[in-house]
C-alpha cells in the first residue's frame, strides 16, 4: 500500500494560517517601528528649525560696543 507523502488540505491550510498570522505580527511591529521613527524624525526637524533660527538670530545680532570685533580681541592670557 503506498502512502501519499503530501500534506493534506488540512495541513496546508493550518500552515498557510500559521504563516499569515506570524505575517501580521510582523507587519504590526514594522508599522511600531515605523511610527515611532516618523516621531523622532518629526522631533529632530523642529530641532533643526529652532537652532537655524538661533543661529541667524545670531548672525543679525549687532555686537555690543564693549565686546568689539572678537576676531581683534587678544585672549585674556596676553
Amino acid at each position: 500500500m503506498a502512502t501519499d507523502s503530501r500534506p493534506s488540505a488540512d495541513q496546508r491550510l493550518i500552515e498557510v494560517e500559521m504563516q499569515l498570522t506570524h505575517l501580521q505580527h510582523f507587519t504590526e511591529q514594522l508599522n511600531q517601528v515605523i511610527t515611532e521613527q516618523a516621531q523622532q524624525l518629526h522631533f529632530l526637524q523642529r530641532k533643526v528649525v529652532r537652532q537655524e533660527e538661533q543661529i541667524k538670530e545670531l548672525r543679525d545680532k549687532p555686537p555690543l560696543e564693549s565686546e568689539g570685533d572678537l576676531f581683534d580681541e587678544k585672549p585674556p592670557h596676553y
